[in-house]
């Protein structure tokens, strides 16, 4: 990230405007960042929660020390957040999205700067009917939000790298409820069985029931509780994107009552059998098997826990909501099982249940 870059007289122009910081201040945001432990998130260089004309000032400041042979003064993570546009470097292009987003939100735009950096400069299709299309001649390659056709509960698509047929050829494929996103590059192939699609920018999801949401677009980053609308279960798999790979998937789990999961910006949810909740607004039974907040739902201490049918009982502790989440403890057991937890953990149950 310490290219040199060659500066412009549009840079100079803007960081002539913007001074709200120094260049001295960019070494100072950097050090309370150490010290104080600051998350960052797209945008917010500064750290402070707010993606703003102070973030756009620190990005131009950095660039004009790069530009001058100087060593970027950000942290790692402060430089991975300054790059806007994901092309490996800090400039006034950057600077210039985090202007673009703050006039944006400042007239009552409420998309995350994911997905407006994502759609800027994406073509549009309004609708496309199921059939074998080649990504770069009959479509455009990009994102495409694949709807069930409405006659049927579920649809089906496949991305392949050419048109022989072959099991080999497939890139991804999925049998989708309601809706679902894929990404697809020229050259490729996309079928589209009993489904339709748009291109993603113009996309309306229903996200009252099962289907793929963008976090940040179609639903808030944040806390949710997930319930289970089969008799069957429920399945979830939070991703980092649309490719449709396995390598894309960040954790999933299937779940016969509730789960828990938190959801941050540029992700999607995908729900099977299930639908979404904000986790402050659920109400979540604690007397069969499911996942709780120790602190919230039930509170701290030791449990015994019984099976509730012939197989063995699970449970498992965590120490937060996130998808890649470690687990602290866990379990299969015959009969019944003790376990302590404390407050802020998670204590997820299957096939068993909390004895009174």
């Amino acid at each position: 990230m310490n290219t040199k870059i060659k500066a412009s007289k549009y840079f100079f122009k803007v960081i002539s405007f913007l001074t709200a910081f120094s260049f001295t201040s960019c070494f100072i945001i950097n050090n309370k960042a150490k010290a104080d432990n600051i998350s960052y998130s797209l945008a917010d260089v500064n750290g402070d929660s707010e993606i703003n004309a102070s973030d756009a000032s620190l990005v131009l400041n950095v660039y004009a020390i790069l530009s001058s042979g100087g060593e970027n003064p950000l942290t790692e993570e402060q430089q991975t957040v300054a790059d806007v546009n994901n092309d490996g470097n800090i400039n006034a292009s950057d600077a210039s999205a985090i202007l673009s987003y703050y006039a944006y939100v400042s007239s009552g735009g409420t998309t995350a700067i994911e997905w407006n950096v994502k759609y800027s400069d994406s073509p549009t299709l309004e609708h496309i009917e199921s059939g074998m299309y080649k990504v770069g001649a009959d479509i455009p390659a990009g994102e495409y939000c694949v709807y069930a056709s409405e006659e049927n509960i579920s649809g089906y698509y496949c991305v392949s790298s050419d048109s022989t047929g072959s099991f080999e050829s497939i890139v991804s494929n999925e049998i989708f409820q309601k809706n679902s996103f894929i990404t697809v590059e020229e050259g490729q192939y996309l079928t589209l069985t009993g489904a339709t699609a748009c291109t993603a920018n113009i996309a309306n999801v229903d996200t009252s029931e099962s289907g793929v949401f963008r976090i940040g677009y179609d639903i808030q980053a944040g806390e949710y509780a997930l319930f289970s609308t089969d008799t069957l279960g429920g399945y979830y798999s939070v991703n980092s994107d649309s490719s449709g790979t396995f390598e894309s998937i960040i954790g999933n789990d299937n779940f016969s009552y509730n789960a828990i999961i938190t959801v941050s910006n540029g992700q999607y949810l995908k729900l099977n059998g299930a639908k979404a909740v904000p986790v402050s607004e659920a109400s979540i039974d604690t007397s069969q098997s499911g996942e709780f907040r120790v602190g919230i739902d039930i509170p701290a201490g030791e449990y015994r826990l019984v099976c509730t049918d012939e197989q063995n009982g699970y449970y498992a502790v965590y120490n937060n909501s996130f998808p890649d989440t470690d687990i602290i403890g866990n379990n299969i057991f015959e009969n019944s099982a003790y376990v302590t937890v404390y407050d802020g953990q998670y204590l997820k149950l299957e096939r068993c249940k909390i004895s009174n």
